[in-house]
This record gives C-alpha cells, sequence and structure tokens, in this order.
C-alpha cells in the first residue's frame, strides 16, 4: 500500500499530494471529470465538470463557473477547431445545451445546432464522433474539420454485435488510426474514415465514460471483469491477475459508474476507484506498464501499486513548463497535484510493503536469518515474519543520516553529475530469527519521512541471499 516503483526497479515509498487550488473551487462540491483545453497561441486552461457545472481553472489554480447547467450531470469536453479555425472547447453532458468556450470568455456560449442527447464526443481523423442517447447504439460523424459547421450531423454508423445488440456505447477511445469504440460486453474499432465499416475485436468493453486512456500504443480500460488493454488490432489483453484479488474484495460495483482511468506523463495507467460501501473513489490502483514481466508468448504484462488517495477525477496539466498530474479530491472541494510532496495534504502517508513467504534456504530445514542489509534513504520499519506467524518476531527502524544539502532531497552529493543513488546508504538490522519461512515487510508512517529501498541483502548461515 502506497508503495511504487522507480524507472529503474527501485521500490519507494510514494510522494505525496499538494494543494493545487487558491480560489473559487465550490464550497461541498467535487469535480466529477477534468480535461486540459491548449490553444495553439499558447494559452493554458483547464476545465471542470463540478455538479453539473462547467468550471475554468488558470495556471495558477483559480477557478471559475463559465456555465451554469443541471445538478448530477457530468459534462464530457473535447477540443478542436471550429468550421473558421479557432481553437474550441466542446462540452455535452446529455441533458443541457451543448457548449463551446474560446478559453478566454467569461462563460460558455451554445454549440448551435447540437441537440441535448449527445453525451459522448470524442475528434477522430479530424471529426468529431459523438453519441446520443436517443439512439446510443449508434455513432455520428461530423464533416472532416468541420464540428459546427453542417449541424446535425448526418453520416453514422451502428455498432451492433450478436450479444448485445441493444447496449449503449458507453465510450471511446483513440489509439494510432483506429477509434476504439466500447460497450460493456465488447470492443470494436474503425480504421476507416469514409466508409466507417466496424470490427468487433472482442470482449469485454469499458463499463462507463471517462474509464480508458491510451499508453504505450495500447488503450487500458476498466470493466467489471477488471482491466484490459487492446491495440486496437488484437482482443483485449487481461491486464489486471495480480491485483485480482483486491479487486474481489474491496471494488464497490454498485458505484463503477464513478471510477475514472487516467495516462501520466511517465506512461503509467492510474485507476481510481470506489471500495467496499463508499460511493465515491477511495482506491487509486496504479499500473507500470514498462516495469513488468514477460510471459511465455513475450508479452510483457505491468507491475501494479494500490495507493490510498482519494481522486473523483485526473488529468495532465501543464501550470509552468512542466506537466503534472492534477486530482480532484473526491471527498472534499479541492484540487492536489498527485504524487508531490512528503505527506498527503498535511497527513501522514502509511506505506507498506510486504514479500511473499520465501525459504531461505532450500535444503535446510530450518534456518536463522542473521542480517538484513538494506541499501536505503529516509526511514523505514523493518519488520521479519517467521513460519506463516500472524505478527512480526523482530521489529526495528532504520534511518539513513540526514542530508545537509536541502536542495537535494535527502541525498549526499560530493560534487560532479549527481546520481540519486548516491545518497543511499547500507544499512543494517540483525533480526536473528529461526524458521523454516520467513517474509520480510517494509513500512512508515511518519509525517514527512519518506523511504526509498534500492537493493536487499538477507544474510543467513553460511550464505546469503538477495
Amino acid at each position: 500500500m502506497n508503495m511504487t516503483l522507480l524507472r529503474r526497479g527501485i521500490m519507494r515509498q510514494r510522494l505525496g499530494k499538494t494543494r493545487f487550488d487558491t480560489s473559487g473551487f465550490p464550497v461541498g462540491k467535487t469535480a466529477d471529470n477534468m480535461r486540459v483545453f491548449y490553444r495553439r497561441d499558447g494559452l493554458r486552461v483547464m476545465v471542470l465538470s463540478i455538479d453539473g457545472d462547467i468550471y475554468s481553472c488558470t495556471t495558477a489554480g483559480v477557478l471559475a463557473r463559465i456555465y451554469d447547467g443541471t445538478a448530477g450531470t457530468v459534462w464530457c469536453f473535447e477540443t478542436m477547431p471550429n468550421n473558421a479555425g479557432n481553437d474550441r472547447l466542446w462540452a455535452v453532458n446529455g441533458t443541457d445545451p451543448p457548449q463551446q468556450w474560446d478559453g478566454v470568455a467569461a462563460t460558455t456560449s451554445a454549440w448551435t445546432g447540437m441537440t441535448n442527447g449527445f453525451f459522448i464526443i470524442r475528434v477522430w481523423k479530424n471529426m468529431m464522433i459523438a453519441v446520443t442517447s436517443a439512439t446510443p447504439q449508434r455513432i455520428f460523424f461530423s464533416p472532416t474539420g468541420n464540428p459546427d459547421g453542417t449541424l446535425p450531423y448526418t453520416t453514422f454508423e451502428d455498432i451492433r454485435g450478436p450479444e448485445d445488440e441493444q447496449d449503449s456505447v458507453t465510450w471511446m477511445d483513440v489509439v494510432g488510426d483506429y477509434l476504439i469504440m466500447f460497450k460493456r460486453r465488447s470492443t470494436w474499432a474503425i480504421v476507416d474514415p469514409v466508409n466507417h465499416q466496424n470490427r468487433r475485436l472482442g470482449g469485454p468493453g469499458a463499463e462507463a465514460r471517462f474509464q480508458s486512456c491510451l499508453v504505450n500504443e495500447r488503450v487500458y480500460f476498466l470493466s467489471r471483469a477488471g482491466v484490459y488493454s487492446t491495440d486496437g488490432v488484437n482482443e483485449p489483453r487481461y491486464e489486471s491477475d495480480k491485483i485480482e484479488p483486491t479487486l474481489e474484495s474491496e471494488f464497490n460495483y454498485a458505484s463503477i459508474t464513478r471510477a475514472r482511468v487516467a495516462p501520466t506523463r511517465d506512461r503509467r495507467v492510474l485507476i481510481s476507484i470506489p471500495t467496499r460501501s463508499n460511493d465515491f473513489n477511495s482506491m487509486v490502483c496504479e499500473l507500470a506498464p514498462d516495469l513488468g514481466e514477460r510471459d511465455s508468448d513475450d508479452v510483457k504484462f505491468g507491475a501494479w501499486s494500490i495507493h490510498d488517495l482519494q481522486v473523483s477525477a485526473m488529468c495532465t496539466f501543464r501550470p509552468v513548463d512542466r506537466d503534472v498530474l492534477l486530482g480532484a479530491d473526491a471527498k472534499n472541494a479541492k484540487l492536489h497535484q498527485l504524487f508531490n510532496g512528503t505527506n498527503d495534504d498535511g497527513v501522514a502517508i502509511s506505506a507498506w510493503w510486504m514479500s511473499r513467504w520465501n525459504s531461505v534456504v532450500a535444503e535446510e530445514p530450518y534456518e536463522r536469518l542473521r542480517r538484513v542489509n538494506i541499501e536505503m534513504e529516509g526511514t523505514v520499519v523493518v519488520d521479519i515474519y517467521s513460519d506463516f506467524s500472524g505478527g512480526p518476531d523482530f521489529s526495528a527502524s532504520v534511518s539513513t543520516p540526514s542530508d545537509s544539502d536541502a536542495l537535494w532531497d535527502g541525498a549526499h552529493w560530493g560534487g560532479g553529475t549527481w546520481d540519486p543513488r548516491d545518497g543511499a546508504f547500507m544499512m543494517r538490522v540483525r533480526p536473528e530469527t529461526w524458521a523454516r519461512y520467513h517474509a520480510i515487510r517494509f513500512s512508515n508512517n511518519v509525517l514527512d519521512k519518506t523511504f526509498i529501498i534500492y537493493t536487499t541483502e538477507l544474510a543467513v548461515r553460511g550464505g546469503k541471499a538477495h
């Protein structure tokens, strides 16, 4: 819990969250969807759907309401130039009149000609693709480069399969040349922008809107059967086998439509879900596709970690010159920069990782675990469990020396090219536990005290294990 893997295969306590918004967030509300709007003249702004209203957010974190909509609805946003070539943000929620915004005006304006029932929009091959509640099995296509000049849209394609003929299209995404369409039980693709012929890739599909993202040229999506991915050519591939027990025991499927999926700038997939009896998102599952292992077919499956972050919506935004991940608090009227800082907005991060049960030396029925050497930074509690015990047989807190140079985040540096690993220390504890099997647990729950573990070494009688 609250652990993450770094690019170099290093395990660390995750970073925290810091407040981003400075003013204007409506009291007692939370954001249900977020989207960035970058104009070609350099203007950068973010839009949020908050209880049926549309809000803008500046790079300084100032929010302002730009449309007063129907409470309880959620806006779907997309960006595309209008028929005059001007950058616009487009918005639909299935209930209110569709809206457009230029990024500067104090309020949005009507998307004239677009009917109220549209609730999904997506840009593909310079066309606006839309789904309406009146015919939810059908996707409509705008003329090329013209989302607002010829309305209503008359070109359409029905997405119908034998097992889910009448099911609604739940969401859409894009990978490469392919437009990916989801129903709850199936995933579809279109590659031809002229004839719009569709092909069923397989099952399942995404459960609801805002539940897919593109990472490493694969679309990752959430269904009731777990997390899947597709490249737009092959059938969906199951990705969540490593966290399947957690999903089965924790996921509150009654509130699955609140779940959100988002990518990060370092090619990770974040899935925010409601757990147990909560009707709000209370857990974030993190998938690092690049850090997994390959199976017998040379397919690489990613590494998972889990965080106790309450996030109702996420997106990547560039306030200054670097992309950061922003998340809306699922319980409070706040926006946070996620995975930033050493605590969760003033609250200590409770992190732990525990190994599986391992026999230290297979040839010996019993063995004494004499030393545990840890190349690490920060402060960590080391617990040693033996022979499937319910509690630790040995526990010790280990802290590396503090750094006098605050610029380098806890690492020592003697000049030259700086490397974070230069700040690591080899620390040691002496459990002297005697058992057939051992398990090791690293944890921490101290405000502003984090830890990174580069490698561990277990020293037993007559040998060592890494």
